[in-house]
């Protein structure tokens, strides 16, 4: 039985038994190390009668063992208990959309299925693949069905949602009818990375609507036919009271016939003289929750009905149904004797009984239909984990904010709020953390925010925010409020947990009307702000949107230069000043633009590391460098380790330890030659996270070097786990360790600090003389800089090499 098939309390009660023979190893190796340095007893009475002092140092061993294994019990457990709750909440999520009672499909851009509920795949034709292979309408509908009219056009080309009602061919020719809504999902980038479409069986309510109709025109049908022969009986009154008698015999069966045609209709049918109610019968009673008719009769007609949202006063409701509505049925709210209220589908026609004006009205309870395309408007437009509004809701309101901002000269602030290293919570706390954070956040900005202000969920851990402020300069009062207000800790799971965001601010009219635009510049504005550093705000300016076409031009040609293969490799060496030998070398990534020559990598290395370009740039390097080496070595020169830079995008890489194998045995390069530069930027991934790759990478054989060391990550602990063998001192440090006090201090305690860790130091940056004397006196003897080399092409460095040692340069930079 393996280790991860045990219980969860027999895996932790294993980890506890691991620390207490963990701890009696302590205890029976320091005896034998006091056995082997002493030897005056022998190992058993050394283990069970240790002298005072032995025994204390052993004691301290053993309890330091003891608190690590609890400690490590505790993490464990907590683990154990996160992908629990993970595990529990993904199954809820599926089975939601598997045990819907709708066909529920998410579709990629091409219309093959990429999901389909349980409800949806029965749909399906019986042997046809599900995934893949099959399109949309095979799910929905039972059959192919033409393209050519297909509203999937329309969602993908304008991003809106399309709904709708048709009526269905089945493949065996059943004819039914189905009600749909179709709406995008878009990616971070803005076009459509899916298509989701329910679809519901309303059949059954489309021939109950029908039905009912039918019954209604039947219903006026039979009221006319009453009425004329009502007249008809009013002519022959002058007729003989027997004939007489025998009209009012049929009238009075006539009306009893009536009332009980209307007393059995499944809808209230209503009877008013303009005032209050005449009569109701048995369904209207029931609809408003009354004992009998009589508490109906006489009652305002006024205080039954009230809009339902459409906009229309009392006054125009009344007019309307006194007028009646023919075709045109309204949609109304009826007020229920409880209190409560229902939805309600009223259609009135005027008439006249005994020369006073009367109107009748048949309403339809229509609560069901309206709760259920709630759910489905909710669906398309609000944020499902924190209920916030959507992208789509969000335009929309943004459309209504600027058209009432060009009506009263008022303007519209628009925030794009991204939050600073949300990775972080997933990475180290997990998803389910993670998404309990967003929820507490999107909870806190609506707290932030007045009633007709408005904040939605743009994708990940990005937020939008609509405001109308007096006058331009209050925006940035309104983005320093927003950045205050996140400043409290949230507690969410048992973690308090500290959020910053960077927040980005775009004005109506001062930046543009157009609901894309400004939102576009409110998002460049966010990356300035994320450029200044954390907790930070920025208001649009023309020099960022400058700024932003000058990087995605630079990007566009970034990935031209890929394709075209324009970059080269340039090394620099590492050389010991004790004897000028090179003991190391450094390959740099150089881009040899074919019109402006050669362009700082400080200039494009940032752009492609947030385009996604950095891997691909990184690969070139590590073969271009592996490569070189290896024919270095074919020749017989001697140059100790070729070092490649390894960006925090590339570390995280999962297949980071294939690719650099894989390099390895392509270009035949021993490991042990080969060392790898990571800034301390990859720390602050979690000691979890970064400590596993670390030690595959040790077994490659390949070394590791911390670069700029002393600029980034500030918590050092990770020297200690991490298998370093090679710190490079920043040359910032280094820039003014002779002339300035601090940077002297600074630079010296590195230095020790390396020391006392045993790991190989190397100084960057080294410029002159005076800073090599520095470096020498603190017994700091590998160096790499201008005072020794520049960087040099594959050619010039073979020709350094061959001279088997560098001179200082003569000049100091």
């Amino acid at each position: 039985m393996g280790f991860a098939r045990l219980h969860r309390k027999d895996r932790i009660a294993l980890v506890a038994a691991g620390g207490a023979l963990a701890a009696i190893a302590v205890w029976v190796f320091l005896a034998y190390l006091e056995v082997r340095l002493v030897g005056d007893q022998t190992l058993m009475a050394e283990v069970f009668s240790p002298q005072a002092d032995e025994m204390w140092m052993r004691l301290v061993a053993v309890g330091g063992v003891f608190i690590g294994t609890v400690t490590v019990q505790q993490v464990y457990r907590l683990k154990l208990d996160a992908s629990a709750r993970l595990m529990i909440e993904r199954t809820r999520t599926r089975e939601l959309y598997e045990n819907s009672p709708d066909r529920m499909v998410s579709l990629l851009p091409n219309r093959r299925v990429q999901f389909a509920n349980l409800r949806a795949r029965h749909a399906a034709p019986v042997g046809m693949d599900v995934r893949g292979e099959l399109a949309c309408h095979h799910l929905l509908y039972g059959r192919p069905v033409p393209c050519e009219s297909c509203p999937l056009n329309d969602v993908i080309a304008t991003l809106g949602v399309h709904e709708s009602m048709i009526e269905h061919v089945a493949s065996d020719g059943t004819r039914f009818w189905l009600s749909r809504l179709i709406y995008p999902v878009c990616g971070d980038d803005g076009t459509v990375a899916s298509i989701v479409e329910t679809v519901r069986d309303v059949t059954e309510l489309k021939a109950v609507q029908e039905a009912l109709l039918e019954s209604h025109h039947q219903l006026e049908n039979r009221i006319a036919d009453r009425t004329r022969e009502l007249t008809d009986a009013n002519v022959r009154l002058h007729m003989d009271a027997d004939e007489r008698e025998r009209i009012g015999r049929a009238l009075r069966e006539s009306e009893r016939k009536y009332r009980a045609i209307i007393d059995d209709a499944p809808d209230m049918v209503l009877l008013h003289d303009m005032e209050s109610v005449a009569f109701i019968n048995s369904a209207g009673v029931s609809m408003l929750g009354a004992q009998d008719s009589s508490q109906a009769i006489g009652l305002p007609v006024r205080a039954l009905w009230e809009p339902n949202g459409s906009g229309l006063t009392d006054e125009e409701v009344a007019r309307l149904i006194a007028a009646g509505t023919k075709d045109r049925p309204l949609s109304l709210k009826l007020r229920r004797f409880d209190g409560t209220k229902i939805d309600v589908e009223v259609s009135s026609t005027p008439l006249l009984i005994d020369g006073a004006r009367h109107v009748q009205c048949v309403a339809r309870d229509i609560t069901e239909r309206v709760r259920a395309q709630e759910t489905i408007k909710r669906m398309a437009y609000y944020d499902p984990l924190t209920g916030l509004p959507n992208r789509a809701l969000f335009l929309e309101r943004l459309d209504q904010a600027i058209a009432r901002a060009k009506r009263t000269s008022q303007p519209v602030a628009v925030a794009f709020l991204d939050l600073d290293d949300f990775k972080v919570f997933n990475d180290t706390l997990g998803h389910g953390v993670g998404d309990a954070l967003l929820k507490a956040v999107a909870g806190r900005l609506r707290g932030l925010l007045r009633d007709n202000d408005t904040v939605a969920r743009q994708s990940g851990d990005e937020f939008t925010i609509i405001a109308e402020i007096s006058e331009p300069r209050d925006a940035q009062r309104f983005a320093e409020r927003i950045l205050e207000g996140l400043r409290p800790s949230f507690v969410v799971e048992g973690h308090e947990l500290h959020v910053t965001a960077s927040l980005g601010l775009a004005i109506c009219p001062d930046d543009g009307c157009d609901d894309v635009e400004l939102l576009k510049k409110a998002d460049t504005a966010m990356y300035r702000s994320k450029e200044w550093g954390h907790n930070q705000c920025s208001i649009y300016c023309s020099e960022m949107g400058t700024a932003a076409q000058e990087r995605l031009r630079l990007e566009v040609e970034l990935r031209r230069a890929i394709e075209h293969r324009e970059f080269a490799v340039h090394y620099q060496p590492q050389v010991d000043v004790r004897d000028g030998r090179v003991v190391g070398v450094e390959a740099l990534v150089r881009w040899e633009h074919p019109e402006q020559g050669l362009v700082s990598p400080d200039t494009f290395l940032p752009v492609a590391e947030q385009a996604g370009l950095i891997t691909a740039i990184g690969r070139f390097v590590l073969e271009e460098a592996c490569r070189k080496a290896r024919s270095w070595v074919d020749e017989g020169l001697e140059f100790g380790k070729i070092a490649v830079n390894l960006s925090a995008k590339e570390f995280m890489q999962p297949s980071l330890i294939s690719t650099i194998s894989n390099t390895l045995a392509r270009t035949g390069l021993d490991a042990h030659m080969l060392e790898l530069e990571i800034t301390e930027s990859v720390a602050i991934h979690g000691v979890d996270h970064v400590l596993p790759t670390l030690q595959l990478l040790r077994q490659l054989g390949v070394t590791i070097a911390i670069d700029d060391f002393g600029t980034g990550y500030s918590a050092m602990s990770y020297l200690q786990r991490f298998p370093i063998q090679t710190l490079k001192i920043a040359q910032t440090f280094m820039r003014d360790v002779c002339i300035d006090r601090e940077s002297a201090a600074i630079a010296c305690a590195l230095i020790e600090l390396c020391r006392v860790l045993d790991l190989h130091v190397i100084a960057e940056g080294v410029e002159n003389l005076n800073q090599v004397q520095f470096l020498t006196e603190h017994c700091v003897h590998t160096v790499q800089g201008f005072a020794y080399c520049r960087p040099q092409t594959g050619e010039a460095l073979r020709e350094i090499l061959r001279a088997g040692a560098i001179d200082i340069a003569a000049v100091s930079v």
